[in-house]
């Protein structure tokens, strides 16, 4: 299960890439939280919550992960600990998940801002944070290569730019 705090560019890219890969038993849950900022803290419990419902169902989840960026999160400490306490993966990006995406199509090694990686993905055929229908999800062993390129994920750590998702990717396309 990926629970995300976006409602489109996340959900939209994960509901495509496990549509391209055939992983049909990958469920993609989006938070609706509010204001600037919003609230990793509520992803991470939606997460748990998702994950008991399952369990109780009898049919649990291999793997919960939770995809949240940088942003002005006031708690995002709070909710990488308490994930960690819960079992729950975090994939955290920085400035923001348009990284990842971003890594698709071209490199980026140099500290951007999430304007700067919008106009960059504009593009690319984005428009309003929207997945356009030809995206390339046959290139995501390039923006897996990207990622995983040091120094950009240390540990908790998330320096700019930098993505996580390329663990939760890898539980997806093994």
């Amino acid at each position: 299960m990926v629970v995300t705090e976006g409602t489109r560019t996340e959900p939209q890219y994960f509901d495509g890439l496990c549509a391209h890969v055939r992983a049909t038993a990958t469920q993609v849950v989006s938070v609706r939280t509010v204001g600037v900022g919003r609230d990793p803290v509520r992803v991470v419990r939606e997460a748990e919550q998702r994950r008991a419902e399952e369990q109780r169902k009898g049919d649990p989840f291999d793997e919960v992960w939770c995809v949240v960026d940088v942003d002005e999160h006031r708690n995002l400490e709070q909710a990488l600990a308490l994930a960690g306490k819960r079992g729950v993966a975090t994939a955290v990006s920085n400035p923001c998940f348009e990284i990842w995406v971003l890594w698709h199509y071209e490199d980026c090694v140099a500290a951007c801002t999430q304007e700067e990686l919008r106009r960059r993905l504009k593009r690319h055929g984005f428009s309003d944070k929207n997945v356009p229908r030809n995206f390339p999800y046959a290139a995501y062993p390039d923006a897996l290569r990207r990622a995983e390129s040091p120094p950009r994920c240390e540990g908790n750590q998330a320096p700019n730019p930098s993505s996580g998702v390329h663990r939760g990717v890898r539980a997806i396309c093994p």
